[in-house]
């Protein structure tokens, strides 16, 4: 089959004023895949712009990390809460493990 001849000749459909979807499932591919040749190209021109700017730009050689030495890196108050709580679901799960179940499973 020659299928890029088929896609040359269905190019041709494109200049009539009567083209209409689903008519030509060549020429509907045709469309499709010239429809996303077009967005790829798009896609690839937006992120080279991007790319570029982001290589000109200065702002990523000013930015400097400055460290407080005043706030305090972890509140052990809230650690301690949430060290129980992790501390008092454990002990819950062990004791469901334990306890036998109040219902007959229905799939046994």
């Amino acid at each position: 089959m020659n299928f890029l001849g088929k896609i040359l000749k269905n190019c041709r459909l494109f200049k009539r004023r009567h083209y209409r979807l689903g008519e030509n499932s060549a020429t509907d591919w045709l469309l499709i895949v010239l429809v996303f040749v077009v967005l790829v190209v798009i896609f690839i021109a937006s992120a080279f712009y991007q790319f570029s700017n982001y290589q000109k730009s200065d702002r990523v050689s000013n930015r400097t990390a400055v460290a407080t030495s005043t706030t305090p890196l972890l509140d052990s108050a809230k650690l301690d809460v949430v060290v129980k709580y992790i501390i008092a679901n454990e002990q819950k799960f062990k004791e469901l493990k334990v306890t036998p179940e109040r219902f007959v499973d229905p799939s046994r």
